[in-house]
C-alpha cells in the first residue's frame, strides 16, 4: 500500500519510467516538498527510497544521493551505477 502512495506521489511530481523508476525534473524548493512527502509515506525502519539529485547538465560535479529510510549498501567511494 505505500509503495502504491509512493509511486503516486512521485507521479504527481515526474514520470515514471520503469515501475519503481520516475525522473522529476524541479527546481529545490519543489524538491524539498517532494522530499518531505515521501518522508511522510514511508516507513522509516521498513523502506528504502533513493533520491538521486543529478542536477543540470553544467553541473555534473555537484550531483547527490539522498537516502530515505533505511540506507542501501554501497562499495566505497568508486562509481555507482544505479
Amino acid at each position: 500500500k505505500r509503495r502504491d502512495k509512493l509511486a503516486e506521489c512521485l507521479q504527481s511530481y515526474g514520470v515514471r519510467i520503469q515501475y519503481s523508476v520516475f525522473t522529476v525534473e524541479a527546481k529545490p524548493a519543489k524538491m524539498d516538498r517532494m522530499v518531505q512527502k515521501l518522508k511522510s509515506i514511508i516507513a522509516a525502519k521498513e523502506d528504502s527510497v533513493i533520491v538521486c539529485d543529478l542536477g543540470p547538465c553544467e553541473a555534473a560535479d555537484k550531483r547527490r544521493i539522498l537516502y530515505l529510510g533505511q540506507k542501501a549498501q554501497t562499495c566505497g567511494d568508486g562509481p555507482m551505477v544505479i
